[in-house]
């Protein structure tokens, strides 16, 4: 979990730098990459098997921590001048790597020894790293977690844009000026994936800037052709991770790239090239990782009774609570 008070891990002379702009010239593709989190072998097999030496290569944050070879990741990124986006384990790596004074401190955040490696350059790189990198020649954005409709990019959470993954409807919306959403980190009654309410919103803000301009166009008696119109009311596609859970995830002007490679499934990019339509590339992890984390308020009943009994310790219990609902669930079956 990221809060505000991390924030003051970034170099305070990057805080004008947090929204940067890729430019690249019309031959270049764009190569837009999920969630690597250490997993180094599969980006280098990713890297080699789809991406030119003259691609802009972009990762859509967290590039380490969970994996094994984090540090090698981030030197990669570093060395061959990839951009990338701040995610919630970039600030992880700061909190782990100040925590345990670079080694200094053996016995705290033990999870985060890794971080002893880091030098200088690489925490540099790390701290000047943006939260939101838009790309002009493909009208996209990239953001690791998500971003909120209808609130300006300059004026969006920090802590959202790097932590959010649902939106829930805000109870003061206004009908007239479009919905109002307040943004989670986790699923919670009433609330949805973020990017298909993106998608939604991006609609409803082309339809209002198309008709703005076309009674402009009336009053000022200047002429627009429909293409023009169309070009300039479409809004900025937004490609994000972070939501390993839901994997690839495509709305009409939003897409998730994490596959959850660490997790033993996919590492995943969208390959941008004008003129052509987006094209999705993976590569399969070589082995899991990791084991995902399951929040308490995502288990069913049974699975929270189980969940109780592991975390007290006491196997014996676990496995006498998971035969208990074997029993009670071929009871009921008989009973129907």
């Amino acid at each position: 979990m990221v809060s505000c008070s991390d924030l003051n891990l970034l170099q305070p002379a990057a805080a004008a730098c947090r929204h940067l702009e890729l430019r690249v010239g019309p031959q270049n593709r764009v190569v837009i990459i999920g969630d690597v989190h250490g997993c180094y072998d599969e980006l280098r097999e990713l890297l080699d098997s789809h991406v030119r030496e003259d691609d802009a290569v972009v990762l859509a944050g967290d590039l380490v921590n969970k994996g094994p070879k984090s540090i090698e990741v981030l030197r990669l990124a570093r060395y061959r001048g990839y951009s990338a986006v701040l995610g919630n384990h970039e600030f992880a790596t700061l909190r782990g790597h100040a925590a345990r004074r670079g080694g200094e401190e053996p016995g705290v955040a033990k999870k985060y020894e890794w971080t002893d490696g880091l030098t200088n350059s690489d925490l540099q790189f790390i701290c000047g790293l943006p939260y939101t990198i838009s790309i002009p020649e493909h009208n996209a954005l990239v953001v690791h977690a998500g971003l909120v409709p209808g609130i300006p990019l300059d004026q969006q959470s920090p802590v959202d844009m790097v932590t959010m993954r649902n939106l829930h409807l805000s109870e003061n919306s206004d009908g007239m000026l479009g919905p109002k959403y307040a943004a989670l980190d986790e699923d919670q009654e009433g609330s949805s994936a973020w990017a298909a309410l993106w998608s939604a919103s991006a609609n409803l803000y082309g339809i209002r800037k198309l008709f703005a301009l076309h009674a402009s166009s009336l009053t000022s008696c200047t002429t627009l052709q429909p293409c023009a119109l169309a070009t300039t009311c479409r809004p900025q596609h937004v490609f994000f991770g972070h939501d390993a859970k839901r994997r690839f995830q495509e709305h009409r002007f939003a897409t998730g790239l994490d596959t959850g490679c660490v997790y033993g499934g996919y590492l995943t990019a969208a390959i941008l090239e004008v003129g052509c339509p987006v094209r999705y590339v993976s590569v399969k992890a070589a082995r899991r990782y990791q084991i995902p984390v399951v929040k308490n308020n995502q288990l069913g009943p049974w699975q929270k009774l189980l969940a109780t009994a592991c975390k007290d310790g006491k196997l014996v219990k676990a496995v006498a609570v998971a035969l208990l609902a074997c029993v009670v669930l071929r009871t009921t079956t008989k009973i129907k």
